[in-house]
């Protein structure tokens, strides 16, 4: 790959090269959380249509995971840290209101004596990862653009008070190399942005615990009428770049949505084939529950099983297992369908992004060659075999290190006494806060 030097404008065909991905270790089958909390049989496995949702202890935290998701992304695809010029950080994780998660991720660069990278952190619930890798192809789009890498981060840990949405938390960080003549590509004709005004789910300033206070039911309305929109406007354009009429059916290989829990994906792919049919809700009927009920939705869920199979469940089946990991989710979703031996040259995959508050965006990659292959390999597993060396914990000691947590998130000084897992080699942890709340971390 060729790169530095000063570039006479910005640079072409820009977006991702590599795809590097880290999720804990711990991990809680929600079959046996199901039992823990008395809850309905089947609410979590069918209603919500998880299987397992990974967790993080008290010596983890957003830091470490970007630490840890950035080195392993240099460290695997040989990348030397002076060629790096922007790294940007989407996460609504953060454990300081004023210190950016980038700055700690700086730390990585202090050898290669490389300080002059661009970049900081974006916030807005889900979405700040998208905002992050837009702002980033921007900047490589640009004449700013001087040559160099660009490393998008999406790192998240969704938790939850005890209670109905504690079963929707997850963990996970996906670390994304932007290059010019890139692998995969974004079609710039093929975005529409949708955005506005909501307090349906938000993390007062303040606040004893790293719990957000939330309103379900609000959030699934903003979900879907940003959805509505999104996609109305998406065909509008995608017909005048195709010139002709835009089709999900033929003109998508795969389908990624942001995934809280998988059944919201299973009702979101339902959701477009109705738009499809009859036009959109948000400009016909807005929030009208009568044209979304029941019996609507379980027919479309019904007609789009071959849909989801054949273009969604390539992303979606690892969000089932990992959980919801706010700005990753999507991003590790789009990690997981480029292992599928369907992911060619010449496919497009459709995006939606949403966070709330709420913020949301549909676009379109193009797959124009294989990723960048990795030069120190180092036997990196697929996802699927990564998965398969998660610990497996109790209900109970999910609910214990939930507890480490919100002492951790209140003590200062704090040393972690997790014992579920050591860190795996190559891992950062979190080894101590002061009195001053500065913290310390150690790779293993």
């Amino acid at each position: 790959m060729e790169t530095g030097g000063i570039p006479q404008g910005g640079a072409k065909y820009v977006g991702i090269q590599a795809v590097q991905v880290y999720v804990p270790r711990l991990c809680v089958q929600m079959q046996e959380l199901e039992r823990f909390d008395a809850a309905s049989s089947g609410k979590y496995v069918t209603g919500l249509g998880q299987e397992s949702m990974h967790f993080c202890d008290d010596n983890e935290d957003v830091h470490s995971l970007s630490l840890t998701v950035v080195s392993q992304l240099l460290e695997r695809y040989g990348i030397d840290p002076k060629m790096v010029g922007r790294v940007e950080v989407g996460t609504e994780s953060a454990v300081d209101r004023s210190k950016s998660v980038k700055s700690v991720i700086m730390s990585l660069f202090e050898a290669s004596g490389n300080g002059e990278v661009d970049g900081l952190d974006c916030t807005n619930a889900c979405y700040g990862g998208t905002a992050a890798l837009f702002n980033t192809v921007a900047w490589m789009e640009s004449s700013l653009w001087d040559g160099r890498l660009g490393i998008v981060v999406c790192a998240d840990i969704a938790t939850y008070a005890p209670g109905p949405a504690r079963c929707t938390g997850g963990a996970g960080a996906v670390a994304l190399l932007i290059a010019p003549n890139a692998a995969l590509v974004l079609e710039p004709a093929l975005r529409s942005t949708w955005m506005g005004h909501s307090y349906d789910f938000y993390k007062p300033v303040g606040d004893t615990s790293e719990y957000p206070i939330l309103f379900g039911e609000e959030t699934l309305s903003c979900f879907f009428n940003a959805l509505d929109t999104c996609y109305g406007r998406f065909r509008q354009r995608a017909e005048k770049f195709l010139g002709r009429p835009f089709d999900v059916g033929s003109d998508v290989d795969f389908l990624l949505f942001h995934a809280p829990f998988n059944k919201l994906v299973r009702k979101s792919v339902a959701r477009l084939a109705f738009l499809e049919d009859n036009g959109s809700l948000a400009e016909h009927a807005g929030t009208n529950k009568e044209c979304w009920d029941r019996a609507t939705q379980h027919k479309y869920l019904e007609s789009t099983k071959t849909m989801y199979e054949q273009k969604v469940h390539a992303g979606a089946w690892v969000a089932k297992r990992i959980g919801n990991c706010y700005t990753a989710s999507l991003y590790i979703s789009l990690a997981a369908a480029l292992e599928s031996q369907r992911a060619v040259p010449g496919c497009r995959i459709l995006l939606y992004s949403f966070g709330s508050g709420f913020a949301s965006c549909m676009y379109s990659l193009k797959i124009r060659s294989a990723l960048m292959r990795p030069q120190r390999d180092h036997g990196e597993p697929s996802l699927q075999a990564l998965l398969e060396k998660r610990v497996v914990c109790s209900p109970e000691q999910f609910t214990k290190a939930m507890q480490r947590r919100e002492q951790a998130w209140r003590e200062r000084p704090y040393h972690p006494v997790s014992g579920l897992a050591e860190p795996v080699e190559s891992t950062f942890y979190l080894e101590a806060v002061d009195e001053f709340g500065r913290r310390s971390y150690r790779q293993r």
